[in-house]
């Protein structure tokens, strides 16, 4: 377990939720207040990785199978208070109810997951010169509404390092059925829907 040093934790942890209640404006200095920052955010992982692991982060597929890794071995799992376990239990459908975890990702490392998903589309951006970072604030509609995204894949398609992938597979960690090879593969596949 890591146990320092300490991880600044840069801006919000937004849910996907948060981005479909921000009206354009807010989404628009959101994504400007993002694309100022998330070199900081990388460099504030690259460091907190470096000083527990001893390896820095390249862009390369590797380094993102490696940090993923890394954050597996080390990912700091919590119990809910009761008062977190009562309002997810009221806020559930009757068929929900069996869903609810009693466990969560510490709030660090969700904010250290967060920024591994944005290295990731950093590395993908940086790879492939169609892709940019950018952001969709007209259509409600639209999967990636309000968020950050990387844009440029072939057949208008985007991806949204904050959206519900990473959310899910936070899940996938708490129930302990995450693929350790993840990050490496989703850089395979999106990178496959990049035109050359």
């Amino acid at each position: 377990m890591v146990d320092s040093p300490v991880y600044e934790c840069i801006g919000e942890l937004l849910h996907p939720s948060v981005y479909d209640r921000m009206s354009r404006k807010e989404a628009r200095a959101h994504f400007k207040w993002f694309i100022a920052n998330k070199d900081r955010i990388i460099e504030e992982l690259d460091r907190f990785y470096f000083a527990s692991s001893g390896k820095h982060l390249d862009y390369s597929a590797e380094s993102l199978a490696d940090v993923w890794d890394w954050c597996l071995d080390n990912v700091l799992i919590v119990p809910k208070t009761k008062a977190e376990l009562k309002q997810e239990f009221m806020e559930s459908s009757e068929f929900n109810v069996e869903h609810i975890l009693t466990t969560k990702i510490d709030e660090v490392w969700m904010y250290i997951i967060r920024d591994i998903y944005i290295y990731l589309s950093e590395c993908l951006v940086r790879k492939f010169s169609s892709l940019r970072w950018d952001i969709q604030v007209t259509a409600k509609t639209y999967i990636g509404f309000n968020m950050p995204g990387i844009y440029g894949f072939r057949r208008n398609t985007s991806y949204f390092p904050h959206g519900n992938s990473m959310w899910g597979d936070s899940r996938c960690i708490l129930l302990n059925e995450i693929d350790k090879d993840l990050l490496r593969k989703k850089f395979i596949r999106l990178g496959e829907r990049v035109d050359a």
